[in-house]
């Protein structure tokens, strides 16, 4: 949580005007997103590291549904490993995501 210099009221932690008094303070926010995190360079990370996460969270989603499907189907559970496991690595995968795309929108 953030408090305004002028007023002292709560405001967001990205805002750059205070909701009570206007209080605008746009030079702060342009010494803040400088340097290599703010580059080019970083939203191209972002965007690749993105759609990597997302690659392999249909992935795994894929390898599920076939471990799944050889389980039943030949009627093994020599693929339970996969089972259980599969679930867990696809909502990591699936947070990965999450966390570039909502990082890219501060």
């Amino acid at each position: 949580m953030a408090f305004c210099p002028e007023c002292n009221a709560t405001m967001g932690q990205t805002d750059i005007v205070c909701p009570d008094c206007g209080y605008d303070f746009p030079e702060k926010l342009a010494e803040i997103r400088t340097g290599l995190a703010w580059s080019p360079l970083a939203h191209i990370s972002l965007n690749v590291a993105a759609g990597l996460a997302f690659l392999a969270a249909v992935a795994t989603a894929v390898w599920a549904a076939f471990a799944l499907l050889y389980t039943v189907m030949e009627r093994r559970p020599d693929h339970l490993l996969e089972l259980i496991l599969s679930p867990f690595c696809f909502l990591f995968c699936y947070a990965l995501f999450v966390v570039f795309v909502r990082v890219q929108k501060l």
